[in-house]
């Protein structure tokens, strides 16, 4: 199976098609960081992972996770006051296949943890809007609006995506061939 096909596979799939997988998730990174105690600076290590993980029902080689932490305090001119907690951390969506991930993106987690949204970007130039009227401002790409939405819908049970969607005027552009 090529890499395109699975994804095409998750990008045309809602959350009834996939199966929750508790316990264990794996898919674990190390990171270093440095704390100050004591007036004194340690390392340590830190483990990191995915905190949720799916099987698509129909083709169990194929699997999603989500939550490997990114970045912590982003700001996006464009979105003070949208939401009733200003906090913007990301994590990672991870598309699986035989459980090894092959294709990844970076998820916004915005609103307090209540919505899950694409990474967003600055439209450089105007783009035709879905009324016929030019719009600039942020945007995001098909595919990670896609897959953003699936996530939120897996994660949340009741999603929340469209209407935040709206709420931050987000324009979603066509991938890049």
């Amino acid at each position: 199976m090529k890499l395109n096909d699975i994804i095409k596979i998750v990008l045309d799939s809602v959350p009834s098609d996939w199966a929750i997988l508790n316990g264990p998730i794996g898919l674990q990174t190390l990171a270093e960081v440095e704390i100050r105690e004591n007036g004194q600076y340690q390392h340590r290590v830190e483990v990191h992972e995915h905190h949720s993980r799916w099987v698509l029902r129909e083709d169990v080689q194929i699997g999603l996770a989500f939550g490997l932490p990114a970045r912590d305090g982003l700001r996006f001119e464009g979105l003070d006051g949208k939401f009733v907690h200003p906090e913007i951390s990301s994590a990672y969506a991870s598309i699986l296949f035989n459980g090894q991930p092959v294709h990844q993106v970076e998820l916004l987690i915005v609103d307090g943890g209540r919505v899950r949204l694409p990474m967003l970007d600055y439209l450089t130039s105007p783009v035709m809007g879905p009324h016929g009227v030019e719009v600039f401002g942020l945007s995001a790409t098909t595919q990670e609006s896609k897959i953003a939405q699936l996530v939120d819908g897996l994660s949340t049970g009741a999603s929340e995506f469209d209407e935040y969607m709206e709420r931050t005027a987000i324009v979603v552009v066509p991938d890049e061939a």
